[in-house]
């Protein structure tokens, strides 16, 4: 099961920056995935499952996080050839950005969360609370944006044009397989608290 899953996630993984690092990064989102199918299936019920995986502050999906992470910063000091201090900086800098990224991400979830709920067939829309939610996405992504450019400037000062590139390329396939997999885990739970 494990070697089907590092497949995909490798021919996953080579629409990014090249078909290497591409496979390299899938083996990173493979070990979460399959972390959080196997044992899961083995140790506890559906309904526990998802309430485990999904828990903001659940043990094992901290456990799992921690792992990518770790995978993920070897994954880039190969790719990128850092130093150890280069690879220091890349670290403080990660952790600086990454709760307000986090943050903008559940706000903007929370946000897509209400606009459906107001356009749901047969319900009158409230079009001021719609027209607020709106504007509320469209400054989202201006946070957004004003983010990635304070930090492209602070991997500027540690980082050549080339290695900055390579590193956003293999971010954006992080964040796209996460996005994934936390997509399938709720989805799952989801299945579970329906079934009987």
């Amino acid at each position: 099961m494990r070697r089907a899953l590092i497949a995909g996630a490798c021919r996953a993984g080579r629409a990014g920056v090249s078909r290497s690092s591409g496979c390299i990064a899938g083996f990173a989102f493979a070990l979460l995935l399959a972390g959080v199918t196997e044992p899961a299936r083995a140790q506890a019920t559906p309904k526990d499952t998802g309430a485990a995986m999904t828990g903001a502050g659940g043990p094992r999906r901290q456990m799992l996080e921690q792992r990518v992470r770790e995978r993920f910063e070897q994954i880039v000091r190969q790719r990128l050839q850092l130093t150890d201090d280069q690879m220091q900086r890349l670290r403080q800098t990660n952790q600086r950005f990454a709760a307000r990224r986090r943050e903008l991400t559940e706000q903007e979830r929370g946000l897509r969360s209400e606009i459906r709920r107001e356009l749901q067939p047969g319900v009158a829309a409230n079009q001021t609370h719609v027209a607020a939610l709106a504007d509320s996405l469209f400054a989202i992504q201006h946070q957004r944006l004003d983010m990635a450019e304070a930090e492209q400037k602070e991997l500027a000062t540690y980082l050549s044009p080339v290695q900055r590139v390579r590193f956003y390329g293999l971010q954006e396939q992080l964040r796209r397989r996460l996005e994934m997999i936390r997509q399938r885990r709720q989805g799952a739970a989801a299945a579970a608290s329906r079934a009987p």
